[in-house]
């Protein structure tokens, strides 16, 4: 059996579609080139960020985490000590409003 005349020309259409494809600087292998291009741009990009500085990014990034825990342990202690100060003032406040009162009731 024969092709038909409309099978041959899909045929030949086909073959025309493809032609682009197959094109040394346009076609797939083109596009899979550049695509590896970018890929190892990025690639390298990422390993000067993983490994820029004089010391890798996981360990920078473990101690600015350590230095975030130990500036919130540190403001704690400060608000603490904040909180005593103000409970002593409140507490000398007192005793000078009963010394006023006693003064007052005196003279």
């Amino acid at each position: 059996m024969r092709p038909s005349t409309s099978t041959k020309e899909d045929l030949a259409q086909s073959h025309a579609e493809l032609a682009p494809l197959r094109s040394s600087d346009a076609g797939i292998n083109a596009l899979i080139g550049e695509l590896s291009l970018s890929h190892d741009r990025m690639a390298k990009s990422i390993d000067e960020l993983e490994t820029g500085g004089e010391t890798p990014l996981g360990s920078r990034v473990e101690t600015l985490s350590k230095n975030k825990i130990e500036i919130e342990q540190r403001l704690a202690r400060v608000f603490d000590k904040f909180n005593a100060l103000d409970a002593l003032r409140k507490d000398i406040g007192g005793i000078f409003a009963t010394i006023r009162n006693s003064l007052n009731w005196i003279g």
